[in-house]
């Protein structure tokens, strides 16, 4: 068993090697467990039947709405929707000052519904006074903000995993879209 003295005592190149030997001694303990590959398969499958089924209903209803609609609730739907957008700022807040993986989520999340926000404003706005300021606070304030949290969650899952491949022993970098969920990846394999 290696001390700690020991292993500060070591190279970088032979800590990358130790770690690359016990990352491989490991295998056994990461990956996706067979009932996970089942469920995910199940997930992905029903998530391009439901995108597939959504194009002739969102046609449908290109074809069929009515142009011009009063909405009950109209006060209810736009105040929980904003309460629901301070809850994720707080969220985003709270998991980036606590530095939580959580963060990305709600990054993610929060830049989402202010995308969402600015376009509903907009489209309910087009035909009002209140467009112009709709334009400034999706131009000046939603739209900047949900970039820079997009970017934020982004940075933060390349360097999360940058740091997990290095800590692993893993000298290769590859592009996020080409990073594995898991420490061996399924289809390397075949």
């Amino acid at each position: 068993m290696l001390t700690d003295a020991e292993i500060a005592a070591m190279t970088q190149e032979e800590r990358v090697d130790l770690a690359q030997r016990l990352a491989a001694a490991n295998t056994d303990l990461v990956g996706e467990p067979e009932s996970s590959t089942r469920r995910r398969r199940w997930i992905v499958n029903a998530l391009v039947v439901i995108c597939l089924g959504l194009i002739p209903w969102t046609v449908f209803l290109g074809l069929t709405l009515p142009r011009h609609y009063l909405a009950h609730h109209w006060v209810g739907a736009w105040v929980g929707y904003d309460v629901v957008l301070i809850c994720g700022l707080a969220v985003t807040a709270w998991g980036g000052w606590r530095r939580r993986q959580i963060v990305i989520v709600s990054a993610l999340i929060t830049g989402t519904l202010l995308v969402t926000d600015a376009w509903f404003d907009l489209l309910t706005d087009a035909t009002t006074h209140d467009l112009v300021i709709s334009i400034i606070t999706a131009v000046l304030g939603e739209l900047p903000l949900a970039a820079l949290l997009f970017f934020a969650a982004f940075r933060l899952i390349r360097i999360t995993t940058h740091t997990a491949r290095v800590l692993a022993g893993d000298r290769d970098f590859p592009p996020l879209r080409k990073v594995p969920l898991f420490a061996i990846d399924p289809l390397d394999a075949r």
